[in-house]
Protein backbone atom coordinates (compact mmCIF):
# COMPACT_ATOMS: atom_id res chain seq x y z
CA UNK A 1 0.00 0.00 0.00
CA UNK A 2 1.39 3.13 -1.17
CA UNK A 3 0.64 6.90 -1.44
CA UNK A 4 -1.49 8.70 0.46
CA UNK A 5 -4.50 7.22 2.71
CA UNK A 6 -7.51 9.66 3.08
CA UNK A 7 -9.88 7.95 1.32
CA UNK A 8 -13.68 9.48 0.52
CA UNK A 9 -15.64 6.45 0.88
CA UNK A 10 -13.40 4.27 3.21
CA UNK A 11 -15.84 1.31 3.84
CA UNK A 12 -16.02 0.70 -0.06
CA UNK A 13 -12.44 1.23 -0.32
CA UNK A 14 -11.46 -1.10 2.10
CA UNK A 15 -14.30 -3.48 1.47
CA UNK A 16 -12.08 -4.21 -1.81
CA UNK A 17 -9.18 -5.16 -0.18
CA UNK A 18 -10.71 -6.96 2.73
CA UNK A 19 -12.01 -9.28 0.41
CA UNK A 20 -8.97 -10.02 -1.18
CA UNK A 21 -7.79 -10.55 1.97
CA UNK A 22 -9.70 -13.16 2.63
CA UNK A 23 -9.80 -15.06 -0.98
CA UNK A 24 -5.34 -14.60 -0.30
CA UNK A 25 -5.55 -16.43 2.99
CA UNK A 26 -7.51 -19.14 1.72
CA UNK A 27 -4.12 -20.46 0.38
CA UNK A 28 -1.63 -18.11 1.62
CA UNK A 29 2.19 -18.51 0.04
CA UNK A 30 4.73 -20.16 2.74
CA UNK A 31 6.03 -16.08 3.50
CA UNK A 32 3.30 -13.33 3.60
CA UNK A 33 4.88 -9.76 2.83
CA UNK A 34 2.84 -6.80 3.89
CA UNK A 35 4.54 -3.39 2.88
CA UNK A 36 3.13 -0.04 3.48
CA UNK A 37 4.78 2.92 2.24
CA UNK A 38 2.10 6.08 3.44
CA UNK A 39 3.07 9.33 3.41
CA UNK A 40 -0.09 10.40 5.10
CA UNK A 41 -2.61 8.76 6.93
CA UNK A 42 -6.11 10.37 8.34
CA UNK A 43 -8.48 9.21 10.94
CA UNK A 44 -10.34 7.49 8.78
CA UNK A 45 -7.64 5.41 6.79
CA UNK A 46 -5.69 4.92 10.20
CA UNK A 47 -9.00 2.91 11.84
CA UNK A 48 -9.65 1.05 8.79
CA UNK A 49 -6.03 0.09 8.28
CA UNK A 50 -5.20 -1.01 12.12
CA UNK A 51 -8.67 -2.84 11.32
CA UNK A 52 -6.80 -4.63 8.17
CA UNK A 53 -3.69 -5.45 9.73
CA UNK A 54 -5.37 -7.10 13.13
CA UNK A 55 -7.43 -8.73 10.85
CA UNK A 56 -4.68 -10.33 9.23
CA UNK A 57 -3.21 -10.82 12.74
CA UNK A 58 -5.80 -12.86 13.65
CA UNK A 59 -6.31 -14.89 10.41
CA UNK A 60 -2.48 -15.70 10.93
CA UNK A 61 -2.40 -16.90 14.32
CA UNK A 62 -5.81 -18.45 13.55
CA UNK A 63 -4.66 -20.97 10.27
CA UNK A 64 -0.82 -21.23 11.92
CA UNK A 65 0.36 -19.54 8.80
CA UNK A 66 4.50 -19.89 8.67
CA UNK A 67 5.59 -16.11 8.40
CA UNK A 68 4.35 -13.03 7.92
CA UNK A 69 6.76 -9.88 7.85
CA UNK A 70 5.22 -5.90 7.55
CA UNK A 71 7.43 -3.70 6.10
CA UNK A 72 6.52 -0.12 7.51
CA UNK A 73 7.92 2.22 5.20
CA UNK A 74 8.98 6.33 6.48
CA UNK A 75 10.98 9.57 5.18
CA UNK A 76 12.80 10.58 7.95
CA UNK A 77 11.16 14.24 8.47
CA UNK A 78 7.88 12.13 9.15
CA UNK A 79 7.69 11.22 12.51
CA UNK A 80 3.82 11.27 12.35
CA UNK A 81 4.09 8.41 9.70
CA UNK A 82 7.06 6.51 11.99
CA UNK A 83 4.70 6.84 15.22
CA UNK A 84 1.51 5.46 13.63
CA UNK A 85 3.37 2.26 12.54
CA UNK A 86 5.09 2.12 15.96
CA UNK A 87 1.67 2.76 17.54
CA UNK A 88 0.19 -0.17 15.37
CA UNK A 89 3.08 -2.78 15.96
CA UNK A 90 2.75 -2.34 19.87
CA UNK A 91 -1.50 -2.68 19.87
CA UNK A 92 -1.38 -5.64 17.33
CA UNK A 93 1.91 -7.17 19.01
CA UNK A 94 3.77 -7.78 16.19
CA UNK A 95 7.10 -6.44 15.26
CA UNK A 96 7.43 -4.35 12.14
CA UNK A 97 10.41 -4.02 10.09
CA UNK A 98 10.56 -0.02 9.88
CA UNK A 99 12.32 1.48 7.06
CA UNK A 100 13.86 4.73 6.45
CA UNK A 101 13.42 6.42 2.69
CA UNK A 102 16.00 8.85 1.80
Amino acid sequence: MTGRLIPENAEEFFKTIEDWINEYFCNPAEITHIEICLEYINSTGSKYLFYLLHKIVNIRLRNDLKRFIIKWYYKEEDEGVLEKGKLFSSNLDVPFKFILIS
